[in-house]
């Protein structure tokens, strides 16, 4: 990631505030384009595969902490 300029690459479970606060991570993923395409193989329970696209996207944002932890992270 540093040869990509990259600071840090973040995966999210939870849709946290980000940018000036005013809009979610998924908000800003959603108005996106995606940037590639990536094909994995999936397998069912009976054991038969199929294909499954995967849309790639990315882009640099600030997410903010988790609204309770805001003050205890600025805090000295």
């Amino acid at each position: 990631m540093q040869e990509l300029g990259a600071h840090f690459l973040v995966r999210a479970c939870v849709d946290r505030l980000a940018g000036d606060g005013g809009h979610t991570i998924a908000t800003e993923m959603d108005e996106t384009s995606v940037k590639g395409l990536h094909y994995i193989d999936v397998r069912n329970d009976k054991g038969e595969t199929t294909k499954a696209a995967l849309e790639i996207k990315f882009k640099r944002m600030a997410v903010l902490p988790p609204i309770g932890e805001a003050e205890t992270l600025s805090s000295p």
